[in-house]
């Protein structure tokens, strides 16, 4: 039987929003658990709790994944030319880059209330013009400045992530059969690339290749649903994967490092995309409101969850509340406070933000 392609439209999936919302409060307790200093003096279940999202954490690599399926599914039909690519740049930085201009506000008078009173660590030195400078333009990790925020790197690899793909596809509509071979043999060298060599060396994390296996597992998620050649291909790249986890726990003897944990999780997550999909599971499941609203804010909750952190933090320090009760309830005051601030950031500055980008799209 031939496989009809399975058109999914430019439309949400509640499934994605669904892993959008878990991701995103994954990475907010990760970084409670990382910058609250009491947070391993807690009850035993709890701290051994956020020991563990202290330690593993870091769920930016699911987010990657599902970002490369969304832009292989938003932005296949467009008719790429020079100018359409100019546009984009534009569209992409205000789309990514307003927000997270509005989060390095946030985030430089949060810390300028907490220095002196939490520690140089969460709340960072007193920032420098060449060092906000490079922060406007994605630059800081690349030239090596200390990051504003938490996470503020994220912003900037996917930024580098889109382009790539943008630039894919101007290669696919260069050639007068718009064919998509040439633009996935040049993907399919960079991630294999990056999961044989880049992402094997952390000096290469402040660039695209050292994340684009990640990404580039959502892209080929998104293309094997369309024909069984894709599919194939698909599956293909699925074995390439498992081929580069064998061999990186040859190179690390046995050992699991958790950097090839993190390929294992996106190999995971680029399996339940296509799966469930192809099932008819992501375009249904799962129906629930709250769920949906968590996944659309989730990118709001992921700016602007640090300058939160910093706030609560600052002030109970400064109120003394540093007992196992008084992390406990600061943790959870960081957390619902991050949701509400979410909230806010959504509707006034990234959905603006969202409107003013799409006249460039």
């Amino acid at each position: 039987m031939t496989q009809q392609p399975i058109n999914l439209g430019a439309g949400r999936l509640p499934l994605i929003d669904a892993l959008r919302a878990l991701a995103s409060a994954i990475i907010v307790w990760h970084h409670m658990a990382l910058y609250w200093p009491s947070s391993a003096q807690v009850i035993p279940f709890v701290s051994e709790t956020l020991l563990w999202l202290k330690l593993n954490g870091r769920a930016t690599q699911l987010f990657f994944v599902i970002g490369g399926f969304v832009m292989a599914q938003s932005l296949s039909r467009r008719q790429w030319h020079g100018q359409v690519f100019g546009r984009y740049v534009v569209h992409r930085y205000f789309r990514l880059g307003l927000p997270y201009v509005g989060t390095i506000v946030l985030a430089l008078g949060a810390c300028t209330l907490g220095r002196g009173i939490i520690s140089e660590y969460v709340a960072g030195a007193p920032p420098s013009l060449p060092q906000v400078l490079a922060h406007l333009l994605f630059l800081q990790k690349i030239l090596g400045y200390e990051s504003f925020s938490a996470g503020m790197w994220f912003v900037c690899i996917n930024f580098q992530l889109s382009l790539v793909f943008a630039a894919l596809l101007w290669v696919r509509d260069r050639q007068a059969s718009r064919s998509l071979a040439l633009p996935l043999v040049l993907g399919w060298v960079l991630a294999i690339t990056a999961l044989f060599y880049f992402n094997l060396d952390e000096r290469w994390d402040p660039w695209a290749v050292y994340f684009f296996a990640h990404f580039f597992t959502g892209v080929m998620a998104y293309y094997g649903l369309q024909s069984p050649a894709l599919q194939r291909l698909f599956w293909l790249y699925v074995g390439a994967t498992v081929l580069a986890l064998a061999y990186r726990c040859w190179l690390d003897d046995g050992q699991w490092t958790l950097a090839t944990l993190r390929v294992v999780v996106s190999l995971v997550m680029g399996l339940v995309l296509f799966l469930s999909v192809k099932m008819g599971l992501a375009q249904r499941w799962p129906r629930n409101r709250v769920v949906a609203y968590l996944g659309r804010t989730s990118y709001s909750l992921f700016l602007v969850h640090f300058p939160v952190l910093v706030l609560v933090l600052t002030l109970w320090t400064w109120l003394g509340w540093t007992s196992p009760l008084g992390t406990v309830t600061g943790l959870c005051t960081t957390y619902l406070a991050s949701l509400l601030a979410s909230d806010a950031f959504y509707r006034h500055i990234e959905t603006p933000a969202a409107r003013l980008s799409r006249e460039f799209s």
